[in-house]
């Protein structure tokens, strides 16, 4: 009896176990509410079934007891479903989030903000709390080329940047535009033979468009304040219907700087002991005007319109030197103020022509572009209630550019492509300068000047398995006539050559990329820089054109390194021919500032590395930037033989505490800087930015302070020809700044439900 019992107790759960039992499933939404209809499957030994619900929202399965099953709903209106159970007699329950439908759903692609494409490095700007009520400057900082020295962009050792926005000079002020108008950024810091030779890197600056059918309005208020307050505004209005979309951006800016120097100068006789008060109010209008239309599928036609206004520009500089004469030990004090005004303004104007087509891409525009400047600056100097020096400087300046650019590109096939084009470029400028009380012939000139600049480049880009190259050859026509005071004073005409190359390698998995490339520019002397006059800029400091100027040839070679959009290495090397740098020297007991030509080395590596930690919370971008420079020349019979080794390191620490605030920490510090004769030293600043989003996201509110240690100074040693030099800038970096920022979109929106895919390698591999 006792083994019959045992005998049942092991095989009755067997059995019941084995045997196949039915189970009801119901699927409902988070309401509670049944959802019929919906296809599903079930799958259970390795047998798919398609089943479908009720009325009621329910489909019956059968199994065996407690074999795992699965069922799998992938339906387009809720979110996809996949759960393995145990199979019971016990009803089972299933709650579906509802989502989009497929014409609703909108798929965005989560970029890394960082990549790097066929000599391209190019930072997408989302809504990251680091880009939050950001400047340009702020952003461009991320990319790895890039330093700020003295407010100064500079990129990898580069000069002279050419900035575009949207692929097309602009004459708009670039340092105001803020993060949030602009959709990417693209730095080429080794340029092609496809951009003007004047310019050894480019920007270009990618301006966010109305993504919806309608209206859509963006208001930005900045309010900085340190010893004074500025107020920095920009309203973006636009509009899309149709084929047609028109966007429009006013900006007003209530300037004000204060800046305090400390320093003296040795003189041949004396030592001076100065200190001087620099204030600068201005106020500066801008208006522009974007209109395209999108002809058909494969091209669009469009114009920019902007003006730019300095209603009132106005500087002061005041200084108190203490003189001490070494032979006779005797004291003397000079007082000098230097008052200048400037009334400036703008009009910039283009029209453009896009079409792409399988293989054809071709672009084109016409620019203009007007310039005046009215320039009023006068300069008092006494000795104890004895005038010195009373000089009166009027300037007016106007200048006309005309510009047409034409871009086409031809495909052969995947692997080979010839690109070509023609830029023709008409500048002329009427310059007038008129030095009052300045006893020299050179005080008051007129200046005409015309220049014709006409060039062709080809470009041939091809393949061989995973290398790429790119081999281009541009050429310039250069004509330059300058007409002075109504006399026939000089004329250039020149032809040059420049050569680029680019080799690229990408590993088959595409997590490793790494390019070398060459360019050849040139940078020739502006007006201002050759032009003879001369004027006191105080009472012992003159500014002095030089007409014996020669062109600048640059050489630049670069290895970049990239890792996975996170990893990037770059080594160059420069070399400067005839470097265009001014200079301060002395005579007769004055400082005398001109332009001159030395030679320049300048090599170095920057290294940049970015990763995420804390579940994807924290963002950590840091950066470090070592160079080279030598400097090697003759001023005035005064050897120039100077180098340094410099750096640079940017750290930046961006943390989301939630989905709408941000905790941004950011440090930077230089080592000395060389410049010609002098060193420059800085110190370490850090900034930090509390940020959030309000109301449904559309109000972003943010503070900031900058040098929140108060640790960030400026200082300059120099030493010419024995004769030493030492000046301590304090510019009140420390300043607390706030940030709104109201935006919101009208017309139909489009709902969606936003797909995150990281498609970084494929960034990497495809050519812009």
């Amino acid at each position: 009896m006792r083994r019959t019992a045992i005998f049942f107790l092991t095989v009755i759960p067997f059995l019941l176990t084995a045997q196949n039992i039915k189970q009801d499933i119901f699927i409902y939404d988070k309401k509670q509410m049944p959802i019929s209809d919906i296809n599903l499957y079930y799958i259970v030994s390795k047998d798919t079934i398609a089943l479908k619900t009720d009325v009621h929202g329910k489909f019956t399965v059968q199994g065996k007891n407690n074999e795992v099953a699965k069922v799998v709903v992938n339906h387009h209106q809720y979110s996809y479903f996949e759960e393995e159970f145990k199979i019971s007699p016990q009803p089972k329950s299933i709650f579906l989030e509802k989502v989009f439908s497929l014409d609703e759903i909108t798929i965005k692609a989560k970029k890394q903000n960082i990549s790097r494409a066929f000599g391209t490095t190019t930072l997408n700007i989302d809504d990251s709390p680091i880009f939050q009520n950001s400047t340009f400057k702020d952003a461009i900082m991320l990319i790895p080329e890039v330093n700020i020295v003295n407010e100064n962009v500079k990129i990898l050792g580069k000069n002279k940047t050419l900035y575009l926005i949207n692929g097309r000079e602009s004459n708009r002020n670039i340092n105001d535009l803020l993060a949030n108008q602009i959709e990417k950024i693209e730095v080429i810091s080794n340029p092609s033979a496809k951009y003007q030779a004047n310019y050894d890197s480019v920007i270009n600056i990618v301006l966010k468009k109305n993504q919806n059918n309608g209206w859509y309005f963006n208001l930005n208020s900045n309010t900085y304040i340190n010893r004074l307050t500025s107020y920095f505004n920009a309203v973006d209005v636009g509009v899309n219907f149709k084929k047609w979309s028109i966007e429009s951006s006013v900006r007003y800016n209530f300037d004000n700087g204060l800046v305090f120097s400390n320093g003296w100068q040795n003189y041949q006789d004396k030592l001076e002991d100065y200190h001087t008060r620099f204030k600068v109010n201005k106020q500066y209008l801008e208006t522009s005007t974007h209109i395209n239309y999108n002809i058909g599928k494969n091209s669009n036609v469009g114009i920019d319109f902007s003006y730019g206004k300095y209603p009132k520009y106005n500087s002061i500089s005041s200084s108190e030197s203490k003189f001490n004469y070494f032979h006779t030990n005797e004291n003397e004090r000079i007082h000098s103020v230097s008052n200048s005004g400037v009334e400036s303004q703008f009009i910039n104007t283009s029209v453009y022509y896009n079409f792409s087509k399988e293989k054809n891409n071709l672009n084109m525009y016409v620019s203009y572009i007007r310039r005046n400047q009215d320039f009023n600056n006068n300069i008092t100097s006494n000795r104890e209630n004895i005038p010195l020096l009373n000089q009166n400087i009027l300037s007016n300046n106007n200048s006309n550019t005309l510009i047409f650019n034409s871009d086409y590109e031809f495909k052969f096939n995947e692997k080979n492509k010839l690109d070509i084009g023609f830029r023709a470029s008409n500048f002329k400028g009427k310059y007038h300068l008129n030095a009052i009380h300045f006893s020299t012939p050179l005080s008051s000139t007129l200046f005409d000047f015309t220049e014709n600049i006409y060039s062709w480049y080809g470009i041939y880009k091809f393949n061989v398995q995973k290398l790429s190259f790119s081999t281009g050859l541009r050429y310039e026509y250069f004509n330059r006539d300058v007409i002075y005071n109504n006399a026939q004073k000089s004329k250039i005409n020149q032809g040059n050559i420049f050569p680029s190359l680019y080799i690229g390698y990408k590993s088959e998995n595409k997590n490793n990329a790494l390019s070398f490339s060459y360019s050849k520019k040139i940078q020739r002397p502006n007006f201002n820089d050759i032009t003879p006059f001369e004027y006191n800029v105080n009472y012992n400091t003159i500014f002095r054109g030089n007409p014996n100027l020669k062109n600048e040839f640059i050489h630049s070679v670069q290895m970049q390194y990239a890792y996975k959009s996170k990893l990037f290495l770059t080594t160059h090397y420069n070399y400067y021919q005839n470097y265009i740098e001014q200079v301060t020297t002395f005579e007769n007991n004055n400082l005398v500032w001109f332009p001159t030509n030395y030679k320049v080395n300048n090599l170095g590596t920057s290294l940049m590395y970015n990763f995420s930690a804390v579940k994807n919370k924290l963002k950590l971008y840091n950066k470090l930037t070592v160079e080279y420079n030598e400097n090697i020349g003759n001023v005035n019979d005064v050897s120039l033989n100077t180098s340094l080794w410099q750096w640079n390191l940017y750290l930046a620490q961006v943390y989301s505490i939630n989905k709408k605030t941000g905790i941004s920490l950011i440090t930077n510090y230089y080592s000395p800087q060389l410049s010609d004769f002098y060193k420059i030293r800085q110190g370490l600043r850090t900034d930090i930015k509390l940020s959030t989003k309000l109301f449904k996201d559309r109000v972003e509110a943010s503070v900031r302070i900058n040098d929140v240690f108060n640790t960030y100074f400026n200082e300059l040693k120099g030493n010419y020809n024995g004769f030493e030099s030492f000046r301590y800038s304090d510019f009140s970096t420390r300043s607390v700044i706030f940030s709104l920022r109201y935006h919101f979109h009208s017309g139909k929106k489009v709902k969606s439900k936003p797909i995150h895919i990281d498609n970084s390698e494929e960034e990497n591999r495809t050519n812009k």
